[in-house]
C-alpha cells in the first residue's frame, strides 16, 4: 500500500511524537507544506511529571495529549499512529512496520530517546508497567507512593 500526496506542494514527514517531533509538526502550520506525524502512540507523555501522576498530585490526564487533539485545527498536518521500521533515503519513502510507503520530500527524524534501566535487569518490567498509560495511575509505582504517604508498608 502507497502513500502519495496528490499535491504539488512538499510533503514533511515527521517521526517522533516527543517535544522535537510536536514542535517541528507546528512550525509546518503556517508553511506552504503538507505534513504528517508519524508516531507508535496516539498521545504524547511528558515524563518529567509522571511523579506528580503516580503520587497523585496530578491527574493522569494532564499528564500529555492526544495528538489529534492537539494538531486539530492545522489543516496540513495528518497523524499516522505507526512504527516506523525503514527509512529509503534516495527514493524518499518512510517504511512503517504494517508494509505500507509513506512518501515525502522532507524527513525529520525526532524519534525520541528511552529511559535508562541502568543495566539492572529487575527494574526493565517495572518500567514498562510503570510508563504504560493503560495501568491507570502508573499501576505499581503509584500503588507504591500512594501506600507510602497513607503509612502502609
Amino acid at each position: 500500500m502507497m502513500e502519495t500526496t496528490h499535491s504539488a506542494r512538499p510533503h514533511v514527514v515527521v517521526v517522533g511524537g516527543g517535544f522535537a517531533g510536536i514542535n517541528s509538526a507546528h512550525a509546518l502550520a503556517h508553511s506552504d507544506a503538507d505534513g504528517t506525524l508519524v508516531d507508535r502512540h496516539q498521545y504524547q507523555t511528558f515524563q518529567p511529571l509522571l511523579y506528580q501522576v503516580s503520587s497523585d498530585y496530578l491527574p493522569a490526564e494532564e499528564d500529555g495529549a492526544a495528538f489529534r487533539s492537539v494538531f486539530r485545527r492545522q489543516a496540513n498536518l495528518t497523524v499516522r499512529i505507526a512504527v516506523s521500521v525503514s527509512i529509503d533515503r534516495s527514493d524518499r519513502k518512510l517504511g512503517p512496520e504494517d508494509g505500507s510507503t509513506l512518501e515525502y520530500d522532507y524527513v525529520i527524524l525526532a524519534a525520541g530517546v528511552e529511559t535508562s534501566s541502568f543495566d539492572i535487569a529487575a527494574i526493565i518490567p517495572l518500567k514498562q508497567r510503570a510508563l504504560d498509560p493503560s495501568n491507570g495511575r502508573l499501576g505499581w509505582l503509584g500503588l507504591t507512593m500512594r501506600r507510602r504517604r497513607s503509612g502502609v508498608a
